[in-house]
């Protein structure tokens, strides 16, 4: 193809272009914060109802002994993604509004961040040829380190897929924590 390669971006990294979107003053604020009195690793699935169909949606919580910056860093980093053990490349498009991740076996997941407020709220669109969905992260300070809430939700195309796809959530959303716990654990 003759288009312009794809531009790196790292949020968290100094000397890059501005995040995709800051949500603040006058525009949409994150949700609630999350409750601070549950107990860690906590999960909860859910599947509701959208439009007469049955959504597929994932919950989990967990606390991280690691500053809630460190732990922003590392999720928005697209460049530096060697820590996930699921991921073979992340292509980044449009200063980081977008980009695909590919995984270790190349089958491309396209997102479309839709929240970026640094160390509090971060959520994307993602589509591929199996499902459409959406991610969302909360961040909050916890008892000297950070817990997380990740929310996923997916309509896979095919209907006979949408019971398999809450097991298939839960997995990849706990492979995610524990990637992340074991490369902050190794950054100190």
């Amino acid at each position: 193809g003759g288009g312009a390669p794809p531009q790196k971006f790292a949020p968290g990294g100094a000397g890059g272009p501005p995040p995709p979107k800051i949500y603040g003053v006058g525009g949409p604020q994150p949700p609630q914060a999350i409750d601070q009195n549950g107990s860690h690793s906590e999960e909860n699935r859910t599947n509701h109802e959208r439009g007469g169909e049955h959504v597929p949606k994932v919950t989990i919580t967990d606390h991280l002994p690691f500053p809630p910056a460190a732990v922003w860093r590392q999720v928005t980093d697209l460049e530096n993604y060697g820590w996930r053990s699921d991921i073979g490349l992340i292509e980044v498009r449009q200063g980081g509004r977008t980009f695909i991740e590919y995984t270790r076996d190349g089958f491309p997941t396209k997102f479309t961040v839709t929240a970026f407020a640094p160390c509090r709220w971060y959520a994307f669109d993602m589509v591929n040829a199996n499902f459409t969905g959406r991610w969302e992260g909360l961040f909050a300070p916890d008892e000297g380190g950070t817990r997380i809430e990740f929310t996923e939700e997916v309509t896979p195309h095919n209907p006979l897929l949408r019971l398999a796809a809450g097991v298939y959530l839960r997995r990849q959303q706990r492979r995610y924590i524990a990637d992340l716990r074991r490369s902050l654990e190794e950054k100190g």
